[in-house]
């Protein structure tokens, strides 16, 4: 399928205009006026001395803004760089400079933050700032150039915690590929309303939760990027009778925690919950479908930048495999992607077969850009991408994650994955996330396993020391009786205080260098 984004798009506006593109905050766009006012953003670039190729920043809010810019830009012929929109003036800076962009797309708060405190840098470089209200309205007869399938289509850099961050390229051709691997996987069709609040600028929101229905033709209920107690998404879904929604392992908890019990909502609507973006718990699967009456409509997936975005997952209706160990499994390879298990020193193969999982596909990138020395690391001598994640294949071909190789905790000659720790502590009353690192000090034992666990707003306010104490035994327990010896240490800290990547992902890495400089930057219980 060599159709890009664009065409797609194009081709429903032509056929279906009039047809509901998506809702946000009660206004509905048709697909006629998502192809015209992204038009309106692309003539408005093409003016500004920008050259097919040249890349642009774009740091927006969930909403119309980020939807029309990302298309518009692409229209210009441009390279989108999507960010996320609380991005302060420095990251922007420096983006800016490691992707070698000509302008950037900011809010109107942000552009002031940035030329304030950045804007020599911006300037030497010379990049151009706008808003989207600059190109407001704009009916230059200027044409607009597109972009071919082998075209970059958009660059989305990784999240990384010590290390720089790192741009994947994602052509047009990798972009419709993994749209279809996507819409065959998941079964996916023009019937289909898709309710997120998941943040565009990251993958996974702006992938399979709006330009799937946009290229396919199905229908888009946006929120804002905000998670609050879960009700707002929730009765989303109820009123729009959406069909499938996606978030990561601990939404679909905090849900279940937070939203009152007394709370009703009919989701019964809901064919697919897609839970995804982070280790995936058997726990969470139950108590989600439990706590709404629910029957096999949560499905667990595993995807990654340099994949595109998708690689595995279920489709709605699959009850869900769990090994011996617990581990989810994330489904079989979605339909254009290959997966193979490749030997890794971080991982004893074991009976499973366990080692690096490798993809491969037309959705698969060529590459960071403008990174060789990365991109040699990246990729496998046949092309397939190394992703750094450890697993393994059962015998129908069902893919299991186990771990990140960088994060798994190696003690008395056993090897344990912090997921693993993680759903242990979190499920002690009054500690509301957790995480676990390996730290080595050099002992024969190997390395010391150390938990980290945020205390509840409320357990914070009301727990003294004794109470503290009394927790931090409670995780002890709990944790030895499930490997059956000691932490090394727990250490309760203050909600929300561990490191977090922009999409929720713990900065293990990251975490482990604050405790070895002393801990002192990381927040302690008052």
């Amino acid at each position: 399928m060599d159709d890009t984004l664009l065409e797609q798009v194009e081709r429903l506006a032509t056929d279906r205009g009039t047809e509901q593109a998506f809702v946000f905050e009660d206004h509905t766009w048709t697909r006629a006026e998502v192809w015209a006012e992204a038009g309106h953003v692309g003539r408005f670039l093409c003016t500004r001395g920008l050259d097919p190729g040249d890349r642009i920043l774009l740091a927006l809010p969930n909403g119309p803004d980020f939807l029309f810019g990302f298309l518009g830009a692409q229209r210009a012929g441009l390279v989108p760089v999507p960010l996320a929109p609380g991005s302060g003036p420095d990251r922007i800076a420096d983006i800016a400079e490691l992707a070698r962009a000509r302008s950037a797309l900011l809010t109107d708060d942000l552009r002031e933050r940035v030329l304030s405190r950045c804007g020599d840098r911006m300037r030497r470089r010379d990049v151009s700032l706008f808003t989207p209200g600059d190109a407001t309205g704009s009916s230059s007869p200027t044409a607009l150039p597109g972009a071919g399938p082998g075209d970059l289509c958009f660059i989305q850099y990784t999240s990384g915690s010590t290390a720089e961050p790192r741009g994947v390229g994602v052509t047009h051709r990798n972009l419709s590929a993994n749209l279809l691997s996507l819409t065959l996987g998941m079964e996916i069709t023009p019937a289909d309303a898709l309710v997120s609040w998941l943040p565009l600028h990251h993958d996974m929101g702006l992938i399979l939760m709006a330009l799937v229905p946009f290229s396919l033709g199905a229908r888009l209920v946006l929120l804002e990027s905000r998670l609050g107690s879960g009700e707002t998404w929730l009765r989303a879904i109820e009123r729009a009778r959406g069909t499938l929604t996606a978030a990561p392992d601990f939404s679909y908890r905090y849900v279940c925690r937070h939203v009152a019990a007394d709370a009703r909502f009919d989701l019964s609507s809901l064919r697919l919950a897609l839970n995804a973006a982070e280790p995936v718990r058997a726990s969470t699967l139950r108590a989600f479908e439990d706590r709404f009456g629910l029957h096999d409509v949560m499905v667990a997936g595993y995807g990654l930048a340099e994949a595109t975005v998708g690689v595995s997952t279920w489709p709605s209706g699959t009850p869900a495999r769990v090994d011996a160990h617990g581990c989810v499994s994330v489904g079989p390879p979605l339909p254009g992607v290959s997966v193979r298990i490749a030997p890794h020193p971080a991982v004893d193969p074991g009976p499973e077969r366990q080692g690096e999982i490798e993809v491969s596909g037309v959705a698969a990138t060529q590459g960071y850009v403008d990174n060789p020395e990365a991109t040699a690391r990246l990729l496998a001598p046949d092309g397939a991408v190394r992703t750094g994640d450890l697993g393994y294949l059962d015998g129908d071909g069902f893919l299991y994650v186990t771990g990140r190789a960088k994060e798994m905790i190696k003690y008395a000659g056993r090897t344990i994955a912090p997921a693993e720790v993680e759903e242990v502590v979190d499920r002690v009353a009054g500690i509301r996330r957790s995480a676990a690192v390996g730290i080595d000090r050099g002992g024969a034992e190997g390395e010391a396993l150390v938990v980290f666990a945020e205390l509840e707003s409320d357990a914070e306010r009301e727990a003294g020391p004794a109470d503290r104490r009394a927790l931090s035994r409670e995780i002890v327990r709990a944790f030895i009786d499930r490997f059956g010896f000691r932490p090394g240490r727990v250490l309760l800290v203050a909600p929300r205080s561990l490191p977090r990547t922009p999409n929720g992902k713990i900065r293990r890495g990251e975490l482990r260098e604050r405790y070895l400089e002393g801990w002192g930057s990381l927040p302690k219980p008052n």
